[in-house]
């Protein structure tokens, strides 16, 4: 066997890697892999192989700093790649998100780094304590978090016809970090296979398999195995009951035309959007409730503001067309009070009436709806405004108070808006309350994508899966430009609004009975516990380092 570079992890080949050239091929090895796992192409099966290249040069690095730096570098170019459909929003947004989310990668590989080496844990729990640990960060900090491209997510659907995935079923035990965990798994236990010599010599004539090997591929293989198995047998006892006909609406306005005070235009995509909800009418089975992408309404229909703004006229159209059909409808409008603006979405009764309570947006995105840390420094304010917002004036939005639930029927409905379905904290809140208990039916999600460059559309869908998954709730998306359609309590997507049998973009709607899943779940009573506690460890075990390292000087 050959001498190892680590005294403390004798059977281990580590501190080999010295040239740059060594750091630098399996670190865009693993941003090839990790690119190709998400839309598009999104050849999700790479993601359990992803990882290997870059956390086998974790262990055998001979330089941390010169790890740390160069997987940054490299972090950087994958963000900036993968976030290019920011482009048409903003680009300077577009360089300090990807230099933020870039920190992620190199924390991740020090951190696994420590842990293999000093605590000499196996890769098979080592990596995903450490990527997973960095994940849940990285859903809070900074700035309320970012939420994609999690290592889980390019296990779900992100179009009609996928099949059903067993592995990502756990999510509605441990959420999306908990598929993040079992695809690490499957990484680190490669890279065991990899470092770990497989025989080990017993005696000057004998060898037997070497037993540090033995762990990680019996943990790993009552992982994926139990998982497979959990996520079968949830699938077979799905629990549907008959729901509501649900019609989704989409409508392809360009943002221009929403930046842009051109009455005309306004005018013109309202009454594109009333006729198509006419047509979504006529079918049958006749849809009993209808939804609308988010702000698609031409001004604010909360009742001071519409009579201020003598906007009274789009509160008309929309009664007149409810009271006609008689179908609940799910409008997304913006509202103007005495306090600020919101981004909201409004409940239309089938009597025309306009429900007491509407949901104004609680969790904004950064940038996009305000400017995060600058608040009380106006002159700063107006610095990012000016160079990092879509915007050339302060159109900061207030967050919402409260997750309302709408009561349709016998259903209740919950309305995550634009970005709000990227976060399992936010859906979970929404669909169950403090106690753990399933208070909606229903994820109605309203968005506006048109900002964006299409790559953008199947990533969000992808992600809005798990939604479903975590909290055992069907999905409905009303999205402008796409992607819009339903996913089912399983991960099930569709059907989709697809004009023509083509993929999304056009203006179109489809009609859907969707099922009522009544199942509670894990995730929904005790939300992230398992990834925090999980994270705590993490950090104490890379806090015990350290302060090892000092008694040991």
């Amino acid at each position: 066997m050959a001498r190892s570079g680590n005294a403390s992890v004798p059977h281990v080949r580590t501190g080999r890697v010295q040239r740059l050239v060594g750091y630098f091929l399996p670190l865009l090895a693993s941003a090839l892999l990790l690119a190709l796992c998400y839309p598009r192409p999104g050849w999700g099966t790479l993601a359990h192989v992803a990882l290997v290249p870059v956390a086998a040069l974790a262990l055998r690095s001979r330089c941390a700093w010169r790890l740390a730096w160069t997987s940054y570098l490299v972090s950087l170019l994958w963000w900036l790649y993968m976030l290019r459909w920011l482009v048409p929003v903003t680009g300077s947004g577009l360089v300090l998100l990807a230099a933020l989310m870039a920190v992620y990668l190199p924390a991740s590989l020090l951190v696994v780094r420590l842990l293999y080496l000093r605590w000499r844990l196996p890769m098979v729990v080592a990596l995903p304590m450490a990527v997973v640990s960095f994940e849940l960060v990285r859903s809070y900090w900074p700035a309320g978090g970012f939420s994609w491209f999690m290592l889980g997510h390019a296990l779900a659907p992100y179009h009609q016809g996928h099949s059903l995935s067993r592995l990502i079923q756990i999510a509605d035990l441990f959420g999306d970090h908990g598929v993040s965990f079992l695809v690490a798994m499957t990484n680190g236990v490669i890279v065991d296979m990899l470092t770990i010599p497989w025989l080990q010599l017993k005696t000057p004539t004998r060898f037997r398999r070497h037993r540090k090997l033995v762990f990680p591929i019996l943990l790993w293989s009552v992982s994926m195995g139990s998982a497979w198995g959990y996520g079968q047998y949830r699938i077979n006892t799905a629990d549907n009951h008959p729901g509501p006909s649900i019609a989704v609406i989409q409508t392809n306005v360009p943002h221009d035309n929403k930046r842009r005070s051109l009455s005309k235009q306004r005018k013109t995509d309202w009454q594109t959007l009333l006729a198509l909800t006419r047509d979504a009418l006529r079918q049958e089975p006749k849809p009993q409730i209808v939804i609308w992408p988010e702000t698609v309404v031409p001004g604010p229909i909360n009742e001071e503001s519409r009579k201020e703004y003598l906007l009274d006229w789009i509160h008309e159209d929309i009664e007149t067309i409810v009271k006609q059909a008689g179908v609940n409808l799910i409008v997304g409008a913006p509202t103007l009070d005495d306090k600020g603006r919101y981004n909201s979405a409004y409940l239309y009764r089938g009597d025309g009436t306009q429900a007491p309570r509407r949901y104004d947006k609680v969790h904004r995105v950064p940038f996009g709806e305000y400017i995060p840390w600058v608040e009380s420094w106006p002159w700063l304010k107006q610095i990012f405004v000016k160079y990092i917002s879509p915007y050339r004036s302060d159109y900061t939005l207030m967050p919402g108070r409260r997750f309302t639930v709408f009561q349709i029927g016998r259903f209740g409905a919950v309305t995550p808006i634009c970005f709000e379905d990227t976060f399992a904290r936010v859906c979970r809140q929404m669909v169950y309350d403090q106690s753990g208990a399933k208070r909606a039916d229903l994820i109605f999600n309203l968005t506006n994508d048109s900002w964006y460059w299409f790559d953008q559309r199947p990533q969000h869908l992808q992600i809005a899966v798990f939604r479903s998954i975590e909290n055992r709730v069907p999905t409905a998306r009303s999205v402008n430009t796409g992607i819009s359609g339903f996913i089912s309590s399983l991960g099930r997507v569709g059907p989709i609004v697809a004009p023509n049998g083509v993929n999304p973009g056009p203006a179109g709607f489809v009609v859907h009975a969707v099922g009522i899943d009544q199942r509670n779940t894990t995730f929904g009573k005790i939300g992230h516990l398992p990834a925090i506690a999980m994270a705590v460890v993490t950090a104490l075990l890379t806090l015990a380092t350290k302060l090892r390292r000092k008694k040991g000087r």
